[in-house]
């Protein structure tokens, strides 16, 4: 534990930890958690068949003449397949899941084509770099935000279990880019990492060097890190049990 090796890590690592899926092989709350280099926020999106001027935060629902709204989702587990049905348990979005799409590009094009109405977990970074007209135009809709917790109009009418589960889901934005070294790696190495890496996000060049790649820095510290992953570890058995349902297979 010398720092010399690192690793950049997904949520799911955090996840899996916290829900007892890594067999043993490791505990998130042990590693070095050095900081992050930006949080995620993933949209639940609706694609309208005209355009308005509206854009943003959706504030009301447009459903379409299907009296549903129905969104396509990639594979069983899939962030989006897991947020499509966590927020399908808020009744007044009247979702239908629909899942099996191999990639987001064959989810574009059905939401191209009016095949389905829309998609959730789509980081907002991908649409804004690919979809910036849909969005500027009113085209597409966010009907709903996950990022640190979940935002939406009516997110506030879920069930407290239900918003509770979306708010598990979306505290996970914060461990999207983090950085950490290995267990047992404390005190003065740690903290000069700690530094080097507040250093490098604050650097002009590594900061364009980001908007090149796509990536706005919204740096999370270390404690921010730290903190999260022991509320994830601390979640309640009943959402615990929640959760690994919504990643089970099927």
């Amino acid at each position: 534990a010398d720092g010399s090796m690192l690793a950049l890590l997904s949520p799911n690592v955090v996840q899996a930890s916290a829900l007892g899926l890594t067999n043993g092989r490791f505990d998130a709350r042990r590693f070095a958690w050095i900081g992050g280099l930006t949080n995620e926020e993933w949209a639940c999106v609706q694609v309208r068949e005209k355009t308005t001027a509206t854009q943003g935060l959706s504030s009301q629902p447009q459903l379409s003449s299907r009296t549903q709204l129905f969104v396509g989702t990639l594979g069983a587990g899939s962030r989006s397949d897991v947020h499509g049905r966590a927020f399908a348990g808020v009744e007044a979005l009247r979702l239908t899941v629909i899942p099996g799409y191999a990639n987001r590009g064959e989810l574009a094009r059905a939401l191209e084509s009016g095949e389905i109405d829309g998609a959730c977990g789509w980081p907002m970074r991908n649409l804004e770099a690919r979809r910036a007209d849909w969005l500027t135009s009113g085209r597409m809709d966010i009907v709903a935000l996950m990022s640190g917790t979940a935002s939406g109009r009516w997110i506030t009418q879920a069930p407290p279990d239900v918003r509770a589960l979306l708010d598990a889901l979306a505290a996970e934005s914060d461990f999207a880019w983090t950085l950490a070294g290995p267990p047992g790696l404390a005190g003065e190495k740690l903290a000069a990492l700690r530094a080097g890496f507040e250093g490098l996000i604050a650097d002009r060049a590594a900061v364009e060097d980001a908007a090149r790649a796509g990536v706005s820095l919204s740096p999370v510290p270390a404690d921010a890190i730290e903190a999260g992953v022991a509320a994830s570890h601390a979640l309640d058995a009943s959402k615990k049990a929640a959760l690994l349902k919504l990643l089970a297979p099927r």
